[in-house]
């Protein structure tokens, strides 16, 4: 019966023909034609299934366990429609993600920090690691994904070239043109040439959208290494947003696209003001995750002064935002704020107070002010300023400098809304 019915590309599966005799008693009533048989639950479209998710993975790929990947009837690198459970269409706009079996068995308590289960315990049935570029671009708390809704990709319109008779899975289309904006940060300059970085990076197709933020990994590429003998790398990652996608409207929920350097045209349009999603640069520990151990009360304190703030869309703070924080050193004043930005989508700032010490009180406010100035080119964006106790103090050290006190205070509660910036203080 499959005879000329297989092709190139083509993914089989066949299980059970179950509910015979109930097939055959609909099909003696005349008044209605019998339903076709269903050879497989794999071919059954407009299925919603749904997930937990937990932060964790890379790419745009859910990972979730070979077993759980049978229970929801879809194949290895499917594409599916993404969503957060309990939204709406018009509030949770669905995203592209693939289905991958992870393999071998992930340690979800390595990744995702104590308590998050026994050490050694396999990837659950009903769980998915969502990539925090993913999780960021659906709107998700970082520290709690939650319940996920995933659906077939469903392409109609798209029929296979081959002249034989193929079954292939539906995918998404290439875009003609993306055009997409470097986000500010502090970390890159936002005006140096990233052609070979882009390049290298949409040699593999990516799933593009209009107002998703791209995580682009810059390890090993010419244009960001230091001037220095060692060579080390600025930064591991660049960000970009997708201003727009040009090209064939896809039959969905929603206008997505893949994007490649074989079909699709790329266009660097600017630069833009963004947050981005938090992502671990080298080794995953429990220092640098959104609740380090014994800091988790400290975190959520600052998440709940800064959100607030934070406007919709994350391009500006509203409201002075000024925190001050004191403890000796080690006792984990940088790592709480290095989280609670990672929450939150911020980007961070550090300077230490001792590089801006200088002759003179007018050479220290030129430094202080060109600091908080880089601070509003990248919001949304927190300034740490460490060891602040360093510049209220004189040249002699034993006096408190008017001048550069009142300068700091007038930085700090500036009200102008256009301009604004979140600074933490670290003493």
């Amino acid at each position: 019966a499959l005879q000329g019915l297989l092709g190139p590309g083509t993914r089989l599966a066949v299980t059970e023909l179950r509910g015979r005799a109930k097939l055959g008693q609909e099909a003696r009533d005349s008044s209605r034609p019998p339903p076709p048989p269903v050879v497989s639950s794999f071919a059954v479209n407009r299925t919603v299934r749904r997930l937990r998710g937990v932060l964790g993975g890379i790419g745009d790929s859910l990972g979730v366990s070979r077993s759980c990947l049978r229970s929801l009837g879809l194949f290895q690198g499917e594409w599916v429609w993404v969503t957060r459970a309990g939204e709406s269409s018009n509030t949770s706009q669905p995203h592209l993600a693939k289905v991958q079996v992870l393999e071998p068995r992930w340690d979800l308590s390595e990744r995702l920090g104590p308590g998050s289960g026994q050490p050694g315990e396999p990837l659950a049935d009903g769980l998915a690691l969502v990539p925090a570029t993913l999780a960021f671009n659906l709107g998700c708390d970082l520290l709690e994904v939650g319940e996920l809704r995933i659906q077939r990709y469903l392409e109609g319109s798209r029929t296979p070239e081959d002249n034989g008779s193929c079954s292939l899975l539906s995918g998404p289309l290439f875009a003609k043109e993306l055009h997409i904006e470097i986000v500010s940060s502090p970390h890159y300059s936002t005006n140096g040439n990233y052609d070979r970085v882009l390049y290298r990076h949409f040699q593999t197709p990516r799933a593009v959208q209009e107002g998703d933020v791209l995580c682009v990994p810059t390890v090993g590429q010419v244009e960001i290494l230091e001037g220095s003998p060692e060579k080390l790398p600025r930064w591991r990652e660049m960000f970009f947003k997708v201003k727009k996608t040009v090209g064939e409207a896809p039959d969905g929920p929603t206008g997505a696209y893949l994007a490649d350097t074989a079909h699709t045209s790329l266009y660097l349009v600017g630069s833009t003001l963004s947050p981005v999603p938090s992502l671990t640069s080298g080794e995953s520990t429990p220092w640098n995750s959104l609740s380090p151990p014994g800091l988790e009360t400290l975190v959520t304190e600052l998440c709940a002064a800064l959100k607030p703030r934070l406007q919709p869309g994350g391009a500006l703070l509203t409201g002075t935002s000024s925190v001050l924080l004191r403890g000796p050193p080690g006792s984990g004043k940088t790592t709480a704020v290095t989280a609670a930005c990672s929450r939150l989508g911020l980007h961070l700032l550090k300077v230490p107070c001792s590089s801006l010490c200088a002759d003179s009180s007018g050479a220290v406010e030129m430094k202080l002010q060109a600091a908080f100035s880089r601070a509003r080119c990248c919001r949304p964006a927190v300034l740490l300023l460490t060891a602040v106790d360093l510049l209220g103090r004189d040249r002699d050290g034993l006096g408190e400098d008017t001048r550069v006190v009142a300068t700091l205070r007038r930085l700090l509660l500036d009200e102008d809304p256009l301009t604004r910036y979140c600074a933490e203080l670290g003493l």
